[in-house]
C-alpha cells in the first residue's frame, strides 16, 4: 500500500495538484491541508507523509483550477450520460474518473465554486474543497477505485458552461468564486487541529455537512425571501402543520417560531438538529452524518 500511495501521490504532483494524507478508511485530513490549498507539498513532503496505511485527497481549485463532479450514485452518472449531448459525452470519456464508495467522481480543470444539486444528488466540488483519491478506502468499505481509459494527466479543460451542463445546474448560477485567503489562516472548509495537526470528528462534520443538506434529509424546504440564506419548513422535531422551522446557512444554525418546540428556546448546529430529530445523542447524531460527507 505504501508503495501504490506514493507512486500515486508523485503522480498528481508530477502534473501539478496538491495531494495530502487523510485517515485511513474515513475523510478527515492528518494536516492542516489548507496550507497546501495553492501550493503542492514538495515531493520530499510527500515521501514523508505516506509512509503508512493511508487515505489521500487531492485538493480541489488551485493553479489548475481542479474541479470534481460527485454524482452520489453511479445511475445519476449514467442518467446524466443519457441525457448528454456526444461533444460533451466525448469530453467524459477521456477526462479521469473515479468510482468512490456509492457513486462517481468526473474530474474536469474550471474554474468554479462548489455548488450543489440537490434533487439530482450532484455536488460540484470546487475551490476550497478536496476530494479522496485511489487508493484510499471509503468509510463503507469500499475502495476508490480509477475507472479504464484515462488517467490524471488526461484531466480535461472544460467551460463553465459545460459544467453546468454535466451537473444539470442552471448556467445563470453566479460563477465567480471567491479567493480565499488560505494564508489568513484556513477556507470555507478547513477546520484548526489539535497540537498534533489532527481535527475533532465534531469540527470535520460541522466543517462539511452544510446544515441545509440535513434539513433537506429531514423535511421539505423552500428558499425565505429569495436571498438563498433563509429556508423554512415544517419543523422535523414537533408536529407542525405551517412552516415555522427555519435555517440559516451562513450561520450554520435552526430554529423554530413555535412556542411548543425545543428549538424555539435555542438555536441548534446541523449535529444538534439530527440528534434533535431523530432522538440521539450529539456523538450518535456525528456519527451518522459523517456518513453524508
Amino acid at each position: 500500500m505504501t508503495d501504490e500511495l506514493r507512486r500515486t501521490a508523485m503522480e498528481w504532483h508530477s502534473n501539478g495538484y496538491s495531494v495530502f494524507p487523510i485517515e485511513r478508511g474515513g475523510k478527515r485530513p492528518l494536516v492542516k491541508w489548507s496550507v497546501y490549498a495553492n501550493a503542492p507539498a514538495p515531493a520530499s513532503q510527500l515521501v514523508r507523509w505516506f509512509r503508512g496505511n493511508l487515505n489521500m485527497a487531492v485538493a480541489c481549485g488551485g493553479e489548475k483550477h481542479l474541479t470534481v463532479v460527485d454524482f452520489d450514485t453511479q445511475s445519476g452518472y449514467y442518467k446524466m450520460l443519457a441525457r448528454a449531448g456526444s461533444e460533451i459525452r466525448g469530453i467524459i470519456d477521456k477526462t479521469y474518473k473515479v468510482k468512490t464508495g456509492r457513486g462517481l467522481h468526473v474530474y474536469f480543470n474550471v474554474d468554479s465554486r462548489s455548488r450543489k444539486n440537490v434533487d439530482d444528488k450532484i455536488d460540484i466540488k470546487g475551490d476550497g474543497g478536496y476530494v479522496l483519491v485511489p487508493p484510499s478506502l471509503h468509510p463503507s468499505g469500499n475502495v476508490y477505485t480509477a475507472m479504464p481509459g484515462a488517467c490524471i494527466a488526461s484531466i480535461q479543460e472544460i467551460s463553465n458552461e459545460t459544467l453546468c451542463e454535466i451537473a444539470n445546474i442552471p448556467i445563470s448560477d453566479p460563477e465567480p468564486c471567491a479567493n480565499y485567503n488560505y494564508e489568513s489562516g484556513g477556507s470555507v472548509f478547513d477546520v484548526v487541529g489539535d497540537d498534533l495537526g489532527f481535527v475533532s470528528d465534531f469540527d470535520y462534520v460541522l466543517a462539511n455537512v452544510p446544515i441545509l443538506r440535513v434539513a433537506l434529509r429531514l423535511t421539505p424546504m423552500f428558499p425565505k425571501n429569495g436571498s438563498g440564506r433563509y429556508w423554512m419548513g415544517r419543523c422535523p422535531v414537533h408536529k407542525d402543520t405551517d412552516p415555522s422551522f427555519w435555517v440559516d446557512t451562513e450561520l450554520g444554525i435552526a430554529k423554530c417560531y413555535s412556542t411548543v418546540c425545543p428549538l424555539n428556546d435555542r438555536a441548534v448546529n446541523a449535529i444538534g438538529l439530527w440528534a434533535m430529530a431523530k432522538g440521539m445523542s450529539y456523538a450518535e447524531a456525528m456519527q451518522e452524518l459523517l456518513y453524508m460527507i
